[in-house]
């Protein structure tokens, strides 16, 4: 039987504004419950939304599958999986810092089909399904028009790797700007929605939950997620090389990051 996607965006963001909603109620007032390791570590505020969420989600769809961030993986046998950040960003969340979010994502066992990211401080809901575009709040999201990547803003992820740094320096020194920011899915909705033209990530493999989300918003707003030999960042390609941008200056920053002899 083939889902409806609208139906299921529609849950998608109701999922993320019920989270939005605890964490603005919890926030500053967040207990962590465990350490997964040196400074990354899981709050009660991440159980509790991952409880409710995987609730609302069994509720109207028990055949489905799970993949959630603390609870893992929860297998049924379905062709459909759910994937669940209750809370991306918790080390800023729990410092009182704005760089966090939920988000959520459908896929089947090779697309992802529908997504809906939430940044609670600023009240933007994010959200798209496949074929059907981007929005931001309800209205229709685009990337920038931004064709050259010298009048570019860009975002990097910020790695140990003394290649990635050569990387990195050399798109800086290409670009109008290059500035850090470690969240993928708010990344690719700024992107999407024309706040900056790229972001960028050549030395850290990201957990699914950290990116798909918000890989489905931004190639519906125009945008184009690759690793960096420009194939799509899919379920089953998880390259630790990430590069998201608004499309029109993505094989300018492939040319650079494949570049040799830096």
């Amino acid at each position: 039987m083939s889902l409806n996607l609208n139906q299921i965006q529609k849950l998608a963001e109701k999922l993320v504004l019920n989270a939005g909603d605890i964490l603005l109620k919890h926030k500053g007032k967040a207990v962590i419950k465990k350490y997964k390791k040196e400074q990354d570590f899981v709050t009660n505020v991440d159980l509790l939304i991952e409880k409710q969420t995987i609730a609302l989600i069994e509720k109207q769809y028990p055949d489905h599958n799970i993949l959630s961030e603390e609870i893992g993986e929860i297998n049924k046998g379905s062709n459909y999986t759910w994937i669940i950040d209750p809370l991306d960003g918790t080390k800023e969340y729990i410092r009182n810092m704005i760089l966090y979010c939920s988000a959520v994502s459908l896929q089947n066992k090779t697309d992802i089909l529908t997504s809906a990211i939430y940044h609670p401080p600023v009240k933007e809901l994010y959200s798209a399904s496949r074929n059907n575009g981007a929005f931001l709040n309800g209205k229709k999201n685009k990337v920038s028009n931004q064709n050259k990547l010298k009048n570019s803003m860009l975002f990097g992820y910020l790695s140990k790797g003394k290649n990635s740094w050569k990387k990195l320096n050399l798109i800086n020194q290409k670009s109008y700007r290059l500035r850090t920011h470690a969240n993928h899915n708010l990344s690719y909705c700024w992107i999407a929605k024309g706040g900056y033209e790229a972001h960028i990530n050549l030395n850290s493999l990201q957990k699914w939950w950290d990116i798909a989300p918000g890989i489905l918003i931004l190639q519906e707003a125009g945008g184009k997620v690759t690793d960096e030999e420009n194939n799509n960042i899919t379920p089953q390609n998880k390259s630790k090389f990430i590069i998201a941008s608004n499309g029109k200056i993505h094989q300018q920053l492939l040319k650079l990051v494949n570049r040799k002899n830096i």
